[in-house]
C-alpha cells in the first residue's frame, strides 16, 4: 500500500510539472520581455523547480545526503544565474551550469514516466513532459554555443538581432518537431550538428515511447 501511494504521488507530480513547465515556457517566459515585474514570478517558480527537484532526488535513491546534495548545487547555480546579470564575466560559466538542472529533470521524469506499472494519464503528462525538457535542454545547448561563436544561429544570410532566449525555444521547438519555419536557422557547423542530432531524437523519441507504452499494456493484459 505505500508504495501505492508513492507511484500515485511521483504520477500525480508528473502532471503537475508538465502543467508548469507549460506555464513557464509558454506563458510566463514570453511575459517577462513585455512586463519586467514578470521576472521575480519566475524567481518564484524557479525556487519551486528546485525543491520538486530535490525531493525527487530523495524519492528516488532514498539518501537524503543526495537531496541535500543537489539542494546546495541548485542554490550555486541559481546564485551564479543572478549575478550574471550584474556580472557579464559569469555568463559562460551561467549557461554551462544552467545545463545541469535540466539534464538532471529530465533523467528523472524519464525514470518514473517508463518504469515498469500500469500506464495512466499522470505518466503520459510525463511523456510530454519529457518532449519539452529534451526541447528546454537543447535550447540551453543553443545558448552556450551562441555565446561561444556569436551568429551561429540567426536568420537566413545572417544579419538581425541576436536570437534571445525565447528565440532559441522557439528554434529548439521547431526542430526537435521537424516542422522548421525557416525564419531562424544553423549558421555554423557545430550548430547544424547539434540541430541535426535534435532532429534525430525528435523523431525516436514517439517510437521509444510508444513501444514501451504498448509493451507495458500487453504486459498487463
Amino acid at each position: 500500500m505505500r508504495w501505492s501511494q508513492r507511484a500515485w504521488a511521483s504520477d500525480a507530480g508528473l502532471t503537475a510539472l508538465t502543467g508548469l513547465a507549460f506555464a513557464i515556457l509558454f506563458v510566463l517566459g514570453p511575459l517577462t520581455d513585455r512586463f519586467p515585474v514578470m521576472i521575480w514570478v519566475l524567481v518564484c517558480v524557479d525556487v519551486m523547480l528546485l525543491v520538486a527537484l530535490v525531493s525527487a532526488v530523495i524519492a528516488i535513491t532514498q539518501r537524503v545526503w543526495a537531496g541535500m546534495l543537489g539542494a546546495g548545487l541548485g542554490v550555486v547555480i541559481l546564485g551564479i544565474h543572478f549575478a550574471s546579470r550584474i556580472d557579464p564575466r559569469l555568463i559562460l560559466l551561467n549557461r554551462i551550469l544552467g545545463i545541469l538542472p535540466g539534464l538532471l529533470l529530465l533523467l528523472i521524469v524519464m525514470t518514473l514516466s517508463l518504469r515498469a506499472g500500469p500506464i495512466t494519464y499522470h505518466r503520459i503528462a510525463g511523456a510530454v513532459l519529457t518532449y519539452l525538457l529534451i526541447a528546454l535542454l537543447w535550447a540551453r545547448f543553443y545558448a552556450l554555443l551562441i555565446y561561444i561563436v556569436p551568429g551561429s544561429i540567426g536568420q537566413p544570410g545572417g544579419g538581425g538581432a541576436p536570437p534571445g532566449v525565447d528565440d532559441l525555444m522557439y528554434f529548439s521547438v521547431m526542430t526537435l518537431t521537424t516542422a522548421g519555419y525557416g525564419d531562424l536557422v544553423p549558421l555554423h557547423s557545430a550548430t547544424r550538428a547539434l540541430a541535426s542530432l535534435e532532429a534525430i531524437v525528435g523523431v525516436l523519441f514517439p517510437v521509444v515511447y510508444i513501444s514501451r507504452f504498448v509493451a507495458a499494456a500487453g504486459e498487463r493484459r
